[in-house]
């Protein structure tokens, strides 16, 4: 497979490096920490911490603590179910992730609820036209996107990342 990268279960589709530079060279955050609630193995927060972010990740499962903490550190490292946190720590002023497709939009909501300056998600392009996601996209209508052509994973097709941005106007968008 391109890139390095190989396909887990149950929605793990770790995110290759040029995905998220892609992002940060479009859509910087602001200054602060940057919260990343799906962390996996580090793919994104490795990424982050590469260009001088700090981050404070958050994963499911054990499994990939040792990993993050070699990243971040153990004091910004957390284990446990993303809908359990209601808060993010000090600092922090950004999030940045690529959800599990199967939870959308309600994980969407979720992080957007956290009260942050910078939100971007990578969500697959039928978030914007579903029918049942109508109400969503009324609500919460991203200020930017980034259309991701070239396929991150051979199996997943037509996804984008989703940036809204506190002061930003949100993006013009029409249904019929």
């Amino acid at each position: 497979m391109p890139w390095g990268y190989t396909l887990g279960e149950k929605d793990f589709y770790p995110t290759p490096a040029w995905v998220t530079e892609l992002l940060l060279d479009r859509f910087p955050p602001p200054a602060g920490r940057i919260v990343e609630p799906c962390a996996g193995a580090g793919a994104i927060v490795g990424e982050l911490v590469r260009r001088g972010h700090g981050v404070w990740a958050n994963e499911i499962g054990d499994g990939y603590r040792d990993s993050l903490v070699s990243l971040i550190g153990e004091h910004n490292v957390s284990i446990g179910d993303w809908y359990d946190v209601d808060r993010v720590p000090d600092g922090c002023t950004s999030l940045i992730t690529n959800p599990p497709f199967s939870l959308l939009p309600d994980f969407a909501v979720h992080c957007l609820s956290m009260g942050l300056e910078y939100v971007a998600l990578i969500m697959p392009i039928g978030v914007l036209f579903s029918e049942e996601r109508a109400g969503f996209n009324r609500k919460y209508r991203p200020s930017g996107m980034i259309n991701l052509v070239h396929r991150p994973w051979p199996n997943v097709r037509d996804v984008s990342w989703f940036v809204w941005e506190a002061g930003k106007e949100p993006m013009p968008m029409f249904s019929a």
